[in-house]
């Protein structure tokens, strides 16, 4: 496995992670918010071995949390 793959899966985690996000704001689907999350937790746990960037680990946190809000609301106003 050539050291390539591992960054094209990681820039395609983050880029359908950004696309999904979107997506899910769009229509306010809280599944797809969650798998957002999922995507963008593994990028953000590599380069949370960075001392400058420990920061990116509480990015993955923004998407689980609108997520679980979405369902809230959702629960609530049935």
């Amino acid at each position: 496995m050539d050291f390539y793959w591992v960054g094209f899966i990681f820039w395609g985690c983050i880029i359908i992670s950004l696309f999904l996000f979107l997506f899910s704001i769009m229509t306010r689907n809280s599944f797809w918010m969650m798998i957002s999350g999922f995507l963008i937790t593994l990028p953000a746990l590599y380069f949370l071995g960075s001392p400058s960037l420990w920061w990116i680990a509480f990015v993955p946190l923004f998407p689980f949390s609108l997520s679980f809000y979405m369902k809230k609301q959702i629960v609530k106003s049935s």
